[in-house]
């Protein structure tokens, strides 16, 4: 697992996720490197990211599992989506 977790209970009760038509479900954002390395969480699911700056932007579904190159997408419901994985709530950028 990359980082810690937030001490902001209000923030990580105000982010949901779901991948590609799941239910959506409360998650938290675990940030090691503000802007470059940061995990999705819920349930069994650990979802990583790296971004490297240049525009290259990676993500890894399971532990140990094989990093692959994503675009990030702003959906038309204010979601933030990587291939399947999306976002919404109070979403850290920075």
């Amino acid at each position: 697992m990359l980082g810690m977790a937030s001490d902001d209970p209000a923030a990580a009760a105000s982010l949901r996720c779901r991948i590609g038509a799941q239910s959506w479900m409360d998650c938290r954002m675990i940030t090691a490197i503000p802007g470059e390395q940061w995990s999705l969480v819920w349930g069994q699911r650990h979802i990583d990211f790296r971004h490297d700056g240049s525009g290259t932007m990676l993500m890894r579904l399971a532990a140990g599992g094989g990093w692959i190159h994503v675009q990030p997408l702003w959906t038309s419901d204010q979601s933030l989506c990587w291939e399947t994985v999306c976002a919404r709530g109070k979403i850290p950028l920075d």
